[in-house]
């Protein structure tokens, strides 16, 4: 199993959305897989979901839902695969930006051990790609058991939406990357990264522009 797949799940346990909460419950489902605990966790989802239906067919009072639906199951692999692509893009970095030896001194076994993963740089991609085909299997496994549903998307090794404005005069959401590679991946990152960053310097200004250094306490 991927080291990447069980990092970037432990960061999205993390978040504070609905990502973060499945995260959760697939970290503590039975099982010393993780790949076979977010299967698990679809299949619990979806019996609870059954069982809180009866519930309420048998009472008129409906039963406990799940935390989430069973088909919020696609985008969460999705999401994880992205997470999977941030976590080697951090990995990959920090090590390009720490000396190897510094007084004697390996930094690079420090970087491997806070992002949960030691291999060489050059076998990266061979990870990532490892991590794809494996999320690629319990999509496959989960998509099975979802044969109500007729458009459920192949994974990307990165994908993204944008919001853009609709016909209607409101606003609809639309792919803006779809990745097939981990390669394009990294460049689709780097250009969310540079966006951030323009945001970030754009707001400063605004904020200090609109500051007024005149008044005296």
């Amino acid at each position: 199993m991927s080291k990447l797949i069980s990092q970037a799940i432990h960061k999205m346990s993390e978040e504070r959305n609905d990502y973060g909460d499945i995260a959760k419950v697939v970290i503590d489902a039975d099982h010393l897989n993780i790949l076979n605990r977010i299967a698990l966790t679809h299949s619990q989802f979806a019996r609870q979901r059954k069982e809180a239906a009866r519930a309420e067919k048998a009472t008129g009072v409906r039963g406990v839902d799940p935390i989430a639906k069973p088909e919020k199951m696609i985008s969460f692999i999705q999401r994880l695969m992205n997470n999977v692509c941030w976590a080697a893009r951090r990995y990959q970095l920090a090590i390009a930006d720490s000396d190897e030896v510094t007084n004697g001194i390996d930094f690079s076994q420090d970087v491997a051990e806070q992002v949960g993963l030691n291999v060489a740089a050059k076998n990266l991609t061979t990870e990532v790609d490892e991590a794809y085909l494996q999320l690629t299997n319990v999509l496959g496994h989960i998509a099975g058991k979802m044969t109500y549903l007729n458009d459920i998307d192949s994974l990307y090794y990165f994908a993204q939406n944008q919001e853009v404005d609709a016909a209607d005069g409101g606003s609809t959401w639309v792919p803006r990357y779809q990745c097939l590679t981990y390669g394009d991946s990294e460049v689709a990152m780097a250009e969310v990264i540079q966006e951030l960053e323009e945001k970030q310097e754009k707001d400063d200004r605004t904020e200090i522009a609109n500051m007024d250094f005149t008044l005296v306490a």
